[in-house]
């Protein structure tokens, strides 16, 4: 009897760690992208409490024109930098649906040589079970040669009992 074997098994290896990388390289983009998303809300922020900061001086004393300069420059800076970001955000996208693209690829990959083991080890099943039907038959029929050609098998079966 043959031990099982998979003639695809480096294949498969091969496959599955295509799909490790896949994944793992889609978590990064995924990283990547909630970064980002959290460095948008930050300038955001930073924006929004640059303002509020003038309008509370401005309510308290007057506000001197070099300040009103000072943030409107700031302001315009988180907006390049917060157009800059959803630039790369937009990139990461199209970068992450490619990526999952991949993923996919490399789970149908997977998945196709794993029915294809499985079909292969149904048929190894099939013929070890083949094989050993017949290693049976081959002992009963020995047995009851040796025993004598003038018994049936139901006398035969009697006596070893």
């Amino acid at each position: 009897m043959k031990k099982f074997r998979f003639p695809l098994a480096r294949v498969e290896h091969y496959g599955n760690l295509q799909l490790e990388l896949a994944e793992e390289k889609l978590q990064e983009l995924l990283h990547e992208e909630a970064e980002t998303r959290r460095r948008i809300d930050d300038v955001a922020e930073d924006a929004r409490q640059a303002r509020e900061e003038v309008r509370q001086r401005a309510a308290e004393t007057p506000v001197a024109g070099t300040d009103l300069g000072a943030l409107g420059c700031f302001l315009d800076y988180s907006q390049r930098q917060k157009e800059k970001l959803d630039r790369e955000l937009l990139q990461l996208g199209g970068k992450i649906q490619e990526q999952r693209l991949r993923v996919l690829a490399a789970e149908r990959n997977v998945e196709m040589l794993g029915r294809a083991r499985k079909r292969r080890f149904q048929r190894w099943t099939a013929g070890l079970e083949k094989e050993v039907e017949i290693m049976a038959s081959e002992n009963y029929l020995a047995r009851w040669n040796r025993q004598g050609a003038g018994q049936g098998p139901r006398e035969l079966r009697e006596d070893s009992r």
